[in-house]
C-alpha cells in the first residue's frame, strides 16, 4: 500500500513537470516580448517617428494606444525641434508581477523601468499584456506610466 501511494505520488510529480515548464517559458516569452515592444516604441527618429508610431501599433488596443499618445505627445515636438532620434535603454528586466486569466483571457502585469537618455527622463511602466490569436500573440491592453528625471 505505501509503495503505491509512492509511486503513483512520484508519477505524479514526473506529469506535472512539463505544465511547470511551459508556463514558466511563457512567462519568459512575454517577458521579453513586453521588453522588446516597450523599447520599439520609444525607439523614434526625427522626421519619421509617426510612422515608428504607427509601425508598433499592432501591438496595443486602441487604449494603450492612447495612453501613450498622451503621455508621450509632449515629447514628440522636442524630438521634431532638436532633431532628435531616441535610443531607450531597459533598466532591468521585465518583471511578471501578476497573472492570471480574467474571462477566460490569459494575462500578465508586467513591470519595465526605460530610461531615454536623450530627453533625460526614466518611465516605468506597468502594462496589462494579454494572449490573443493571432499575429502578434500578445497585445498591449493597458499602459500606466511613471516618468522621472533621469540622470
Amino acid at each position: 500500500m505505501k509503495s503505491s501511494l509512492l509511486r503513483n505520488f512520484f508519477l505524479l510529480f514526473l506529469l506535472s513537470i512539463p505544465c511547470f515548464s511551459s508556463a514558466d517559458a511563457q512567462d519568459d516569452e512575454v517577458a521579453a516580448w513586453a521588453q522588446t515592444v516597450l523599447l520599439n516604441t520609444l525607439s523614434l527618429e526625427y522626421g519619421s517617428y509617426e510612422a515608428d508610431i504607427e509601425a508598433n501599433r499592432i501591438n496595443y488596443t486602441q487604449n494603450a494606444r492612447d495612453a501613450l499618445r498622451g503621455f508621450l505627445g509632449n515629447y514628440l515636438s522636442v524630438i521634431e525641434e532638436n532633431q532628435l532620434s531616441l535610443h531607450p535603454q531597459a533598466l532591468g528586466n521585465a518583471q511578471i508581477v501578476n497573472e492570471g486569466y480574467f474571462s477566460g483571457i490569459h494575462f500578465w502585469r508586467i513591470n519595465q523601468a526605460i530610461a531615454i537618455p536623450e530627453l533625460n527622463i526614466q518611465i516605468f511602466f506597468s502594462i496589462v499584456v494579454i494572449k490573443v490569436n493571432g499575429n502578434p500573440p500578445y497585445l498591449v491592453q493597458s499602459v500606466s506610466m511613471v516618468k522621472q528625471p533621469y540622470p
